[in-house]
């Protein structure tokens, strides 16, 4: 046993010393690989979940039924609507009589259709899909008003769509905010891309967070019987940059 420092020879008190050191930087070094990793496994996950929201995004643009396809979305006024090359659609009593020239062969769900009554997309079992060559139409509701929307899986748009640029992925964007629920969700008036349609919807929140010192709040929209959230934002490059 050494009873005291001043007893141990000098150089086993300088290995003592550098191993000492060492073993501190050793862990040291250690520490700061595993912050690394941490920091760059963070960043290869979140870089990860955004480009495969981009590939799902690229993919329901391509789709037959994408926006890429879209070629008609008309709205119907009451009564009898002739649709030039199709047939007719007819709506009455809040009801939809579609009635198709035959020779189009047109299907819903693959089995044949010539004419009747067809869903819209406010039915609870959504809506029928009329199919007939490349073309396929369905008929949506907006308020008390209908619309018919109609795509072509052969339109030149999708056939010559290259892909989406966009901004490298960044960390410093991957932002955690704090939820405020409002005791009540309150109601606001949103424009619609269709002309002179207002939608009410439901802010059941306020997502609150710092960028670069500055406090910013956001305002999601949520539809009534869902948990899914629905921001909406923009700025002065939407249109021309982004």
């Amino acid at each position: 046993m050494f009873a005291s420092n001043a007893s141990l020879p000098l150089c086993l008190l300088l290995f003592i010393c550098f191993f000492n050191v060492r073993f501190s930087i050793g862990q040291t070094q250690t520490y700061l690989h595993q912050a690394v990793q941490g920091t760059d496994s963070a960043e290869i996950i979140y870089k990860q979940g955004i480009d495969a929201w981009h590939e799902q995004r690229i993919k329901n643009l391509k789709s037959e039924n994408g926006w890429l396809s879209l070629i008609a979305r008309d709205w119907l006024k009451d009564g009898k609507n002739e649709i030039p090359a199709v047939g007719s659609i007819t709506a009455a009593y809040k009801k939809i009589n579609v009635s198709m020239l035959p020779e189009l062969k047109a299907t819903i769900d693959g089995q044949p259709f010539t004419t009747g009554l067809i869903r819209t997309d406010a039915d609870t079992s959504g809506p029928d899909k009329v199919v007939f060559g490349s073309r396929a139409f369905v008929v949506i509701k907006r308020g008390e008003r209908y619309a018919i929307r109609m795509w072509d899986s052969s339109a030149e748009t999708r056939k010559s769509f290259k892909g989406i640029e966009r901004y490298p992925v960044s960390l410093s964007w991957r932002i955690e905010a704090r939820w405020e629920k409002y005791k009540k969700p309150k109601i606001i008036k949103l424009a619609s891309v269709i002309p002179n349609v207002v939608n009410e919807s439901l802010v059941p929140g306020a997502a609150i967070f710092s960028i670069n010192g500055k406090e910013c709040r956001l305002e999601p929209v949520i539809e009534e019987g869902s948990d899914e959230l629905f921001f909406i934002f923009a700025d002065k490059t939407n249109g021309s940059e982004t």
